[in-house]
């Protein structure tokens, strides 16, 4: 199975207007909140479903994650000998927002054929006007090519995850206590935000000047 389907390359990196969110960037200081609006958008022919609670739960994990409260669970995720995981160095400041995810915050788009396995196929097959101009885009569908979960492009403003992979460790997702936990979104964030993986020749970088509404 592969687990994630995002690359990148060195040209992909160094073409970025780094400069230009640097200077976005400069005046944040260690007490500000950087709050990171996401929509989370299902994609689903119908023979599925995503609950709400799955992705309260879902939601969850990722803020645990990207804040650097999830080390007591490092234990569950799955043994990979040859890249070993280790826990993300998290900011306490840093907000998936909102905190409590609701209905406002989930778009259900029905299509009768799904054979999606980038970002771009997704969002060729839906309605203008679906993502959020500044956030970060979620999309939860069924991903072909046994792929897990996908970034747009390292580094983008959106992400898609298999829909099996969506919960925790109280509500797993169909994946179970192997992908079912909430960390492929998180990984996938990862790339999202510019984070290469460990065995890319790529540099690392951010843009996260796409995301940021300053509190």
């Amino acid at each position: 199975m592969i687990r994630c389907g995002s690359h990148t390359s060195e040209s992909d990196i160094e073409n970025l207007n780094l400069l230009r969110d640097q200077r976005k960037l400069s005046h944040l200081t260690a007490d500000v909140i950087l709050n990171i609006p996401v929509q989370y958008i299902i994609v689903t022919d119908g023979s599925f479903t995503v609950t709400l609670n799955q992705l309260q739960k879902q939601h969850q994990v990722i803020n645990q994650i990207y804040k650097g409260e999830n080390n007591d669970d490092l234990d569950q995720l799955p043994n990979n000998s040859k890249y070993p995981y280790q826990p993300i160095k998290g900011n306490p400041n840093i907000s998936f927002t909102p905190q409590i995810l609701t209905i406002e915050q989930i778009k259900i788009i029905t299509n009768t054929s799904l054979n999606y396995s980038s970002v771009n196929d997704i969002e060729n097959n839906i309605p203008n006007g679906t993502k959020l101009a500044k956030g970060l885009n979620i999309y939860v569908t069924k991903l072909e090519n046994q792929i897990l979960g996908i970034a747009k492009s390292i580094p983008s403003q959106a992400c898609a995850v298999d829909y099996r992979t969506i919960g925790n460790k109280e509500v797993p997702g169909i994946f179970g206590n192997t992908y079912g936990q909430g960390k492929t979104l998180a990984h996938e964030i990862g790339h999202c935000f510019g984070l290469v993986h460990p065995f890319s020749s790529a540099k690392c970088t951010s843009r996260l000047s796409l995301f940021l509404d300053k509190e």
